[in-house]
């Protein structure tokens, strides 16, 4: 327990807050685990390690899902014949059934990314119960995605070591801090005994399996909206749904700008709906150079389509940044204090600006305010800068 304890507060997810509570909730439900009551229905007995029914829980944002797209490949190579079945978020369902078209996973389940209910949750383990999964597979780390598996019946549960109600697990993954998603999961793949297959860098199967479709609404709809054939284009993404990731507005205006005087490139807005006003704010500010805004008028794959046709894409620590990596583009991405290693976009190509300065224990008050955000430290001379030399090394 307190090895248990210590790998939360030092490794878990979310900020120390959450992951306080988190202990709490670990010790607090101890004993009612381990009552012979909670152990209903009875638990089946624990399979082989060449399971036929593999479930993969990972209800998380778009991003999140794309940075493991390559360890979901690497099972679906060593399982061909094996039914994968995915429960993810409906902010990444877009993205999951995708993979169902690769046939990389074979069924998707969709809880919501935010107001996850206990309704909700005992509802969906009811229905995986049915499904009869040999082994489960919690790849967040989410005490929520544990109970799941465990209500669900199903005998082999494997997740990391260092999560509130691991203790639930059957196989708990000691995963070295610092160790990206895209190896965690596979540390965790390898539990099945095939540990040589996920010890690979999968960076090369990481490509987001779009649709000859997708590419060709994309092209049509660029078309249509300003695009002129010999020019690089440039992606920009100005938001990111946390706050204290953002970038101020006025120094992407600046970066659009510098990019656009020379006249032998465009910019392409991306984002979802929700971010359309500050798409909106941002092309009205860049004129009277003129910018494409694809920025909620296309759907999720368009965009994914259209970074493909992209040189370059910048922005904030978001879901297009790690789309862009995923499609070919090169990503100069500005990160806040978050840690880089675990979570940067899967491409060779990264462009990583991160703070010199270590996070404030008090980030989550600190980063509302203005002169203590610390990705105030870049520069939009230095991110045109980097921004140039990927276009350089695209043209040539």
């Amino acid at each position: 327990m307190p090895s248990e304890l210590s790998r939360i507060l030092s490794n878990g997810k979310g900020g120390a807050k959450n992951r306080r509570l988190s202990c709490a909730i670990h010790v607090l439900a101890w004993p009612a685990a381990m009552s012979s009551k909670l152990f209903w229905p009875k638990r089946r007995t624990v399979i082989s390690e060449n399971p036929s029914r593999i479930l993969l829980i990972r209800v998380d944002g778009i991003g999140d899902l794309v940075m493991v797209i390559g360890a979901i490949w690497a099972l679906r190579q060593q399982h061909p014949g094996a039914k994968i079945d995915l429960l993810t978020s409906d902010a990444a369902s877009t993205i999951a059934n995708l993979l169902v078209d690769a046939k990389y996973i074979d069924r998707v389940y969709v809880l919501p990314l935010l107001n996850r209910t206990r309704v909700l949750q005992r509802e969906m383990a009811s229905t995986l119960r049915a499904q009869n999964y040999d082994v489960a597979f919690d790849l967040r780390g989410d005490m929520r995605n544990i109970l799941i598996a465990w209500l669900a019946n199903i005998p082999r549960r494997v997740g990391p070591a260092g999560t509130a109600l691991s203790y639930l697990l059957t196989d708990r993954v000691i995963i070295p801090k610092g160790t990206h998603q895209l190896h965690e999961c596979n540390q965790l793949f390898a539990t099945l005994g095939s540990p040589e297959a996920f010890a690979v860098d999968a960076k090369q199967q990481t490509q987001l399996p779009l649709r000859t479709g997708d590419l060709d609404e994309a092209k049509e709809w660029l078309e249509q909206n300003g695009r002129q054939p010999g020019k690089l284009l440039v992606a920009i993404h100005p938001s990111a749904f946390v706050p204290s990731k953002v970038w101020p507005l006025e120094r992407f205006v600046e970066v659009a700008k510098r990019l656009l005087q020379n006249g032998d490139c465009q910019v392409v807005v991306v984002g979802g709906k929700a971010e359309l006003d500050s798409a909106r704010q941002f092309a009205e500010q860049v004129k009277p150079f003129e910018v494409i805004v694809a920025t909620g008028q296309t759907s999720l794959l368009t965009t994914a389509a259209i970074l493909a046709r992209c040189a370059v894409m910048i922005g904030n620590d978001s879901g297009p940044a790690h789309l862009a990596a995923s499609v070919g583009a090169t990503p100069v991405v500005m990160f806040a204090c978050v840690n880089v290693e675990r979570y940067h976009p899967v491409t060779d190509k990264l462009v990583v600006l991160r703070p010199a300065s270590p996070c404030d224990p008090k980030c989550d008050r600190t980063c509302a305010t203005p002169d203590r955000h610390c990705m105030l430290e870049y520069t939009p001379d230095r991110v045109v800068e980097l921004a140039k030399e990927a276009m350089d090394a695209t043209a040539k």
